[in-house]
């Protein structure tokens, strides 16, 4: 079970994991998490959230210590022909690009890209301002193919998902206003095959995993 914006990369490294193929969901990180707890079977748990990891580790669900095996940024973006594509802007800028009936895509409150997206727009001062424009969507693959169809004037992902698409990414929002965007790796404790799960957590964190997540943007 991975966060959805570890899509490309799970399905990256079916080629080169030795232990054979792997058998995959996706999905926001809430609602595997939730599925976790509700007792669904898996062998690996891939959070884009230090919060829900602590979840499961503080349900007993987790065996061993949770690793850290990648780091994301968080960006606002755009269609790749709007007018405000192509200039360089910083957050603070959001609200003034908005016309009276533009809104904004984020993932879902207790989804992990819309709680950082969220948090920074708080601690920059803009929420406030902003909040009767936003339109909460499953994740950030949901955000994604709403700005990149036209469908939402902007929105607000990890700069990884927006590499995949044609969208313009407006600016990089600034690490300091949000939580450490940090993915974590569980070995789930009633994993049915608990050795294939180890050996997977650590082909992520190998030189040969690293490759994979630096390819798809990864940090």
């Amino acid at each position: 079970m991975a966060a959805a914006s570890c899509t490309e990369v799970v399905e990256a490294s079916q080629t080169s994991f030795a232990e054979g193929p792997l058998q995959t969901q996706f999905a926001s990180t809430q609602t595997l998490v939730r599925q976790i707890l509700d007792g669904a079977p898996a062998d690996v748990f891939l959070s884009a959230s230090t919060r829900w990891k602590d979840a499961l580790v503080e349900a007993r669900r987790v065996e061993g210590a949770p690793q850290v095996f990648a780091r994301g940024r968080l960006v606002c973006i755009a269609k790749a022909d709007d007018p405000a594509a192509g200039a360089p802007h910083d957050l603070a800028d959001i609200g003034s690009l908005l016309a009276a009936s533009d809104r904004i895509a984020l993932a879902d409150e207790g989804v992990p890209a819309g709680t950082y997206a969220r948090e920074a727009l708080r601690h920059a001062g803009l929420w406030d301002g902003l909040r009767g424009r936003v339109v909460g969507l499953p994740d950030v693959r949901h955000v994604l193919r709403a700005v990149d169809s036209g469908e939402i004037r902007l929105g607000f992902v990890y700069r990884t998902d927006a590499a995949l698409s044609g969208v313009a990414i407006l600016c990089e929002v600034d690490a300091s206003l949000h939580d450490p965007i940090e993915y974590w790796a569980c070995v789930l404790a009633s994993a049915p095959q608990p050795d294939r799960a180890r050996a997977y957590v650590q082909f992520l964190v190998s030189g040969e995993g690293r490759s994979i997540l630096e390819r798809y943007g990864f940090e």
